[in-house]
């Protein structure tokens, strides 16, 4: 009889946890789920914006670097053809 007894109990309390750990485990592996709290995480947030600045700077720097770039290709190419033009 006891042992009838603690199988009930255990059955009755291990139940729920067994069942709020699986739901726990679902909602927390749900894609969806994740990315709605991600997003609302002020800290991704600021991440994204300083992200985003750090591209916007790269892309400029890269623009700037391009055309030096082809500017003193430019000069190297006038004085091949200066050096040519007096040999």
């Amino acid at each position: 009889m006891m042992d009838i007894f603690i199988i009930v109990i255990a059955s009755l309390i291990g139940i729920p946890i067994i069942y709020f750990s699986m739901k726990s485990m679902v909602e927390s592996n749900h894609p969806e789920l994740k990315e709605k709290e991600i997003e609302k995480n002020p800290l991704i947030q600021e991440l994204k914006q300083n992200l985003k600045e750090l591209e916007d700077e790269y892309e400029g720097h890269r623009r700037r670097t391009l055309e030096r770039e082809q500017r003193l290709n430019r000069l190297f190419q006038e004085e091949l053809r200066k050096g040519n033009d007096t040999a």
